[in-house]
């Protein structure tokens, strides 16, 4: 009696069980591709910001205490906080395409990848949403609010 081979498949998302067949970041193609550049983009932001976070952890004490920190504070001169910005723009719309293509993989239909990328990270789509992608001021949506749109 022959062993039956054993059926490899890759989980793209552990919570929701999706997974495909095969070894597919072996030799990436298309959206797998996509999804290895992606990690390593978020990856390489993260570790900039993080660079930045120890900096500041080290000069000040955070243990001990708080520091809230407007406009273009001196002790702050070193730290790249317009980089910082744009790196937090950067990994919203980074990890919002992971999350949409990830989605696309596993649903195929745009309503439900819509609701995927809802459910998945609510949070950082706002943000991509209202502040990444665009600017809610610049755009107009009849979701957004006064505020948001405020320059």
């Amino acid at each position: 009696m022959m062993d039956e081979p054993s059926v490899k498949f890759t989980i793209l998302d552990h919570i929701d069980g999706i997974k495909v067949m095969g070894d597919v970041f072996s030799e990436p193609a298309n959206e797998y591709w996509a999804l290895l550049c992606l990690r390593e983009g978020l990856r390489f932001l993260n570790s900039q910001v993080a660079k930045s976070e120890d900096s500041v952890r080290q000069r000040f004490n955070s243990s001990q205490i708080k520091l809230l920190c407007f406009g273009n504070d001196p002790l702050l001169a070193d730290i790249p906080q317009t980089l910082l910005t744009c790196a937090f723009h950067w990994y919203a719309i980074s990890a919002c395409q992971y999350v949409r293509t990830v989605g696309m993989i596993a649903y195929r239909e745009i309503g439900e990848v819509n609701d995927y990328i809802r459910k998945v990270i609510p949070d950082v789509l706002s943000f991509r949403d209202k502040v990444a992608a665009h600017f809610a001021w610049t755009k107009s949506d009849s979701r957004d609010n006064k505020a948001e749109r405020m320059r």
